[in-house]
């Protein structure tokens, strides 16, 4: 090889090209934050997508009256106490409600399809969550579907707790009207 000539010279150090270095597009350096970017959203994408884990809500306790509603899965449902019936006592321990069916049914009464509530007791809050099944047939129409009054007896008294719709993420205070 021929001092000057523009032949690869190989060394201990790498490549290196004797005279002027010309620009051959982006560096790498350039596009690894894009590349690790793109990287972490398709692992979350991916996570999200393979998820089997069923959202499970905690058991209710043990209720001494037969239910008629039907057991299973259910669609969500929203519920309040009646603003006739507020404030709560601390002793209350049987509550009335009005619940309303989130998922499209065509407008149906959830009558016959309202499953026992899950009740879930903490020291800070009694969360109550409603689930009803979905009327028969495959699709549905989502006129808005109208208020059912529900009441359902917690097994301890309410005290100072409040008193959440579980229906609702994050849960709502079921004193108002959502």
């Amino acid at each position: 090889m021929q001092p000057g000539s523009d032949l690869l010279r190989l060394s201990t150090d790498g490549p290196a090209k004797s005279g002027p270095r010309k620009p051959r597009g982006p560096r790498m350096s350039a596009l690894r934050p894009a590349l690790g970017a793109f990287a972490v959203l398709t692992l979350v994408l991916v996570a999200a997508c393979g998820s089997t884990t069923p959202s499970v809500a905690p058991s209710a306790p043990p209720s001494d009256q037969p239910s008629d509603a039907p057991s299973g899965a259910g669609g969500a449902a929203t519920w309040w106490v009646g603003s006739d019936l507020l404030p709560l006592a601390p002793e209350t321990t049987e509550i009335q409600g009005i619940l309303v069916e989130t998922a499209c049914a065509s407008g149906q009464s959830p009558e016959g399809r309202v499953n026992e509530p899950v009740i879930e007791y903490t020291p800070e809050a009694v969360t109550v969550t409603f689930t009803v099944v979905p009327p028969p047939g495959n699709a549905q129409d989502c006129p808005s579907n109208p208020e059912f009054p529900v009441t359902f007896t917690l097994s301890e008294p309410l005290g100072e707790r409040a008193l959440l719709d579980g229906g609702s993420t994050p849960p709502r205070d079921a004193t108002t009207t959502p």
